[in-house]
This record gives C-alpha cells, structure tokens and sequence, in this order.
C-alpha cells in the first residue's frame, strides 16, 4: 500500500475540521500523518488544591449548574462551584461554551490551570473527564479538541503503522 498517495479524506474518522487544521501544516496523506509530530511534550501530574504552586491539574467535583456569561462577540465565559479536597472555590473557563452540557452535578473532573488560593477563584486552562499521570503530545494545531487528535493518531498508526517504510540505512 502506498501510504504516499492515500488521502486523509479517504479516513471515516478524520473530520472536515481536523483535514483543514492538517492541511495549514502541509498535511495532505496518510504518510504526512504517521510523520506529524508534536512541538513538544508536556508533564502532568495530578497535584493538591493546597499546593503552593500556583498553575495545578487537581481532581475536582461540581457544586453548582454552570452559568455562561457573553463578554463580548467573541469572549464568554463559563463559571461554577467546585470542591476540591474539601476547598470548595469558583471555576471559571474561558471560551468553553462546547462544554456545557457536559459539566453536570456532582460530576468528577480535572482542572488544569491557575488557582488563586487567597480568592478561592480557578481559571481553569483545559478540563479532563479521565486523567492519568504521564507525559502528554502537544501538537501546533487550532483544535477545540486535541485529545481526539490523539486518538486520530493512534488510529493511523495502529492500521497503518505496518505499511511504514524503513527509513534507516542498510547494514554495511
């Protein structure tokens, strides 16, 4: 199979969205795919609300209906109560509207971002329904959802990996 001249369109499970993205990258095949790498890795690790550290990912569980507040044409914002470790203290996360109907009471989640422990106020940067320590891919990609991109990956890479062509020299 020539992975050189398989289109992503012809992938069910790549997205218009995701075949755009791609394509500002020179991303155009199934090779160019398997050979997209990430800008950089990133280290998470589960931390306390109590931490001294002001930018933490901690396990959190939702108090209150989230409420969506319109800034302007462009920035809205979604804010709530959450209790963290016995801390209960406000979230808020800026244009996540997408994220509504998933934050529902009484539901376990993951904050990352920044937590101002004198104001009891979280802004958080990314949510997580699961977690799990380790060290994360981060691609320079405009996605809504770079988790999935991941799984996108993945995907490729466990039907297609095989159809890879070795790269390395010949043994002298």
């Amino acid at each position: 199979m020539d992975l050189e001249i398989k289109d992503l369109s012809s992938l069910k499970y790549i997205s218009n969205k995701i075949q755009k993205a791609l394509a500002e990258k020179d991303v155009y095949t199934v090779s160019d795919l398997l050979r997209f790498f990430p800008i950089r890795y990133e280290k998470r690790i589960l931390s306390s609300i109590n931490d001294k550290n002001v930018d933490v990912i901690v396990k959190a569980t939702i108090l209150s209906l989230p409420a969506v507040t319109v800034h302007r044409e462009n920035l809205s914002s979604i804010s709530f109560m959450a209790l963290s470790e016995g801390v209960e203290f406000r979230v808020t996360i800026f244009n996540r509207k997408q994220l509504l109907n998933k934050l529902t009471l009484n539901k376990e989640i993951y904050l990352e971002g920044k937590y101002e422990r004198y104001r009891k106020q979280f802004t958080a940067a990314n949510v997580f329904f699961n977690f799990s320590n380790g060290i994360e891919p981060s691609y320079a990609l405009s996605l809504t959802y770079p988790s999935y991109f991941k799984t996108v990956i993945q995907n490729t890479f466990d039907y297609y990996g095989a159809y890879l062509r070795e790269s390395l020299p010949e043994p002298i």
